[in-house]
């Protein structure tokens, strides 16, 4: 009887009100976070044509396929087949097609999301952190005419992320896919996308030994295939694909030396630090899950170091790329910090 009333008392009644309401109000708050991180990640962009030095290269990468100019065979760049999609203008069917791309981008990156915020498990507080620093990237996402390769790049690491913490191979081949699309917008990009995807199997076989063969098979046959399969399509031959690999890399090189630029000494010491802020998350991270802290730094170790080469070879606006990559690795850090229901 005691407990009987207890059960029915105000004191209960108002317990059970109060985390209801709780309850609604953190799911409108995951709402919320959910709807600023998909219009964060909003690749739709149109580019008109202008008469500036960057705009001369952009306006040449949409002409070439309206004139039947292969990449590798006719153009070399340090861009791929596919690069008019993400700054299309209005030459043939560019912006038709372009539009189309990147709205199909937005919703496979929306699901992306809706999978991290809704499905996965993750706490509110995670999100919240993880939100925050996916807004500190942005930047990444909209730099010099192109940084939807980056949305690309950002999808696929979040998937590997839930893959290797909830499983489900559709999440594994949704992100093998983003990253064997990666080398036909950019080269580098597909550059860094693979060894993110070389450091997550080299955690796998740590972790599960031969038992991860089956997803190092899927690594080997997924994006090759697919990039291979796309440049067969749009290029005339495969000694065209040797030619774009061969020439992209050499320009890409001849950039770098070419292009060098030193900037203030404190813009050095500043990527330190933020190197720093990441270096503390992992340590602390790891005295909670060692293994968890593992599987970051070695998915996001080759990547980092990239993206510092790439910001600080030309030490210019291009040192915004290292600091918006170090807020997107935060980002992967704090969505699995202590991960558990909400």
């Amino acid at each position: 009887m005691t407990s009987l009333i207890a059960r029915f008392s105000p004191k209960t009644e108002t317990a059970d009100a109060l985390h209801a309401f709780l309850g609604k109000r953190g799911q409108l708050a995951r709402i919320a976070l959910y709807l600023y991180v998909v219009l964060i990640a909003c690749p739709i962009r149109y580019w008109p044509l202008g008469n500036s030095q960057e705009d001369t290269w952009r306006f040449a990468l949409n002409y070439a396929p309206t004139q039947g100019l292969a990449m590798g065979r006719d153009v070399i760049f340090t861009c791929g087949p596919l690069i008019y999609l993400l700054f299309p203008e209005h030459l043939g069917n560019n912006l038709s097609q372009g539009l189309l791309f990147q709205t199909a981008l937005w919703l496979s990156l929306a699901t992306i999301f809706a999978d991290i915020f809704f499905r996965a498990g993750f706490a509110l507080r995670n999100l919240a952190l993880f939100s925050f620093c996916f807004g500190l990237a942005a930047p990444l996402f909209w730099f010099n005419f192109l940084g939807t390769e980056n949305l690309m790049l950002a999808g696929a690491l979040i998937l590997i992320v839930i893959f290797h913490l909830r499983g489900s191979l559709t999440r594994y081949l949704s992100a093998l896919v983003l990253v064997g699309l990666l080398p036909l917008f950019k080269l580098t990009a597909g550059m860094v996308g693979f060894t993110a995807l070389a450091g997550f199997l080299v955690e796998r076989a740590i972790r599960h030994r031969w038992k991860a063969l089956p997803e190092a098979a899927l690594a080997a046959v997924v994006p090759v295939g697919l990039a291979t399969a796309v440049c067969l399509y749009v290029m005339p031959s495969a000694n065209s694909i040797l030619l774009y690999l061969r020439g992209s890399a050499d320009v890409t090189g001849g950039f770098s030396a070419a292009m060098s630029l030193d900037g203030p000494y404190i813009e050095i010491v500043s990527a330190l630090e933020a190197t720093a802020i990441l270096v503390i998350l992992l340590w602390l991270h790891a005295a909670a899950s060692p293994g968890m802290a593992r599987f970051h730094a070695l998915l996001i170790a080759v990547p980092l170091f990239v993206s510092f080469k790439h910001g600080f070879v030309r030490q210019d606006i291009h040192i915004v790329n290292y600091f918006c990559f170090v807020a997107l690795a935060l980002a992967l850090v704090f969505a699995v910090c202590a991960a558990g229901g909400s």
